[in-house]
């Protein structure tokens, strides 16, 4: 069981992670994830002098279940079990 802090600090660089990994794949199929945008108007996208169609949101729906457990130090903690997309 993990404290709210870990639980944050994990999420965030798999999260991180996740991006770096799925940028590298997308260079090599030629697509962009989270490109750095240096203009947008007009439903274009400027990015390193390249034109681009306007971008897609990916949104994901991640449940998350707390227990309290009295034994912990501080009453409470997080379980993390797995997780389903």
């Amino acid at each position: 069981m993990i404290d709210l802090k870990q639980f944050i600090e994990e999420t965030v660089k798999q999260i991180i992670d996740g991006v770096v990994t799925s940028q590298e794949y997308a260079k090599v199929k030629g697509a962009y994830v989270n490109p750095a945008i240096t203009h947008y108007a007009g439903g274009d996208l400027q990015i390193n002098k390249e034109t681009l169609p306007e971008p897609q949101v990916v949104e994901f729906d991640i449940a998350l279940t707390i227990t309290e457990n009295k034994n912990l130090k501080g009453g409470m903690g997080i379980f993390v079990a797995g997780l389903g997309i």
